[in-house]
């Protein structure tokens, strides 16, 4: 029990480390793009994170994440415009905070519904990162959007072009890792793995 618990706080302290470096080494987490908000693919980590982790473990990553952007803003903000505006933690927090909160519900619910489901798994993690990964950018390119008073068509321009990026890169990232380390689900999340009815026949039946 102890193990698994000091087993836990090491892969938290792993996915917080991955994010650290991804915020603060330039062109790997924030990847800036001539005439586009910065895309990032850290969503990724956050997501992946609230798979394989206890409930809290997306809630936690997506508020690091965000505390981490705030901070991250504040060292290269001079003279970047397109950076200036995630000081203000309602658009470099907040938004990273829900998507971490509804990443939790969602992968914890994928996890319990497609864990023996080898089949439609890797299908349920790329639709929910996909799906969350529109859910953020729309977040954070609204508050920017009521913030900055940004018109309605640059709003538009701009969240269609970001969202199909990272949503994209979500699509295939997600499954991608989440099926390739699917054995270690249950040590890591808490998950009860009970063996499927099939197996428990023939298990009977073999008796």
């Amino acid at each position: 029990m102890r193990n698994a618990r000091v087993q836990r706080i090491s892969i938290n302290a792993l996915f917080l480390a991955i994010i650290m470096l991804m915020s603060f080494v330039p062109q790997i987490g924030f990847i800036t793009i001539p005439g586009l908000v910065e895309i990032t693919l850290i969503p990724v980590v956050v997501f992946i994170g609230a798979y394989f982790l206890p409930f809290y473990g997306g809630i936690f990553l997506g508020t690091s994440f965000g505390i981490l952007s705030l901070i991250v803003a504040f060292i290269r903000g001079a003279g970047n415009p397109t950076v200036i505006p995630f000081q203000n933690p309602l658009v470099s927090v907040l938004p990273r905070v829900i998507v971490g909160l509804l990443a939790s519900i969602v992968f914890n619910f994928v996890r319990k519904k497609f864990y023996h489901n080898k089949k439609h798994i890797g299908i349920a993690l790329g639709i929910s990162g996909f799906s969350l990964s529109i859910i953020h950018t729309i977040l954070v390119l609204a508050m920017l959007a009521i913030v900055n008073q940004w018109g309605w068509e640059y709003f538009v321009s701009v969240i269609t072009i970001n969202s199909i990026i990272e949503a994209g890169l979500a699509l295939v990232l997600v499954p991608l890792i989440g099926v390739r380390l699917h054995s270690y689900v249950p040590k890591l999340s808490n998950l009860k793995v009970k063996q499927p009815k099939r197996a428990n026949k023939q298990v009977e039946n073999i008796n």
